[in-house]
């Protein structure tokens, strides 16, 4: 359970707002009918539910977007059941993707009975997943990914393993032109046409060619 085994339903207004304040996460206190008892600051800041006062409200009023599959998992853990998941998408009502890491438990009166629930959350943006799961194939990977925008062909990203094959600092990587630069001379002809065709047609492609190191050696790519 979370914090104490039994919370008394009167100690919602008082003691538990208090204790709310410094959990690291977003949680509520719901009653068996699934109307707010209590949460923190985190709750609202998670939800974008402003300074809105949930209490007495309805969990379903507040998302009106909860799916009947929530349902069941309520339904399950008001009958004692604890229930968690990583990273689950909940599509918003504004048709925002939220990835949310939560667990949901009952919460007991002082006679052992079942008083409602706890929900304790951690919500992610779907662009901080992303990033995430970037990064994870960023260190598991020996290809080097990169980013090209678009007609400027600037690189707008180029994965940091770049320095320890080739030598060269990122943040010299500023444009197409400047890999041209670095491609051996012999392939470099080859490798500007296969640069133009890959660009202007947006496609993939899998070739072979030399480049240049900083220290003047040759390595294939």
């Amino acid at each position: 359970m979370y914090y104490a085994n039994v919370l008394a339903r009167e100690q919602a207004d008082g003691v538990l707002d208090a204790l709310l304040k410094g959990v690291g996460s977003a949680v509520a206190v719901l009653d068996r009918d699934m109307c707010y008892l209590a949460y923190n600051q985190r709750w609202l800041d998670a939800y974008n539910l402003d300074q809105r006062d949930l209490r007495g409200l309805s969990h379903y009023e507040v998302f009106p977007e909860i799916s009947e599959d929530w349902k069941q998992i309520h339904r399950d853990c008001l009958s004692g059941a604890e229930r968690k998941r990583e990273k689950d998408p909940f599509l918003r009502q504004d048709g925002q993707v939220d990835y949310v890491s939560w667990r949901v438990a009952p919460w007991y009166e002082a006679d052992g009975v079942i008083g409602g629930l706890v929900m304790q959350t951690e919500v992610y943006s779907v662009k901080g997943v992303m990033e995430q799961e970037m990064g994870a194939l960023l260190h598991s990977t020996h290809a080097i990914p990169c980013r090209i925008e678009l007609p400027s062909q600037r690189f707008a990203f180029m994965a940091p393993q770049i320095e320890a094959l080739l030598g060269y600092p990122v943040e010299s990587w500023t444009d197409v032109g400047t890999w041209l630069q670095r491609v051996h001379p012999e392939d470099r002809d080859a490798a500007q046409a296969y640069a133009e065709a890959v660009l202007s047609e947006e496609r993939d492609e899998s070739w072979e060619y030399r480049m240049l190191r900083a220290d003047g050696e040759s390595v294939w790519i």
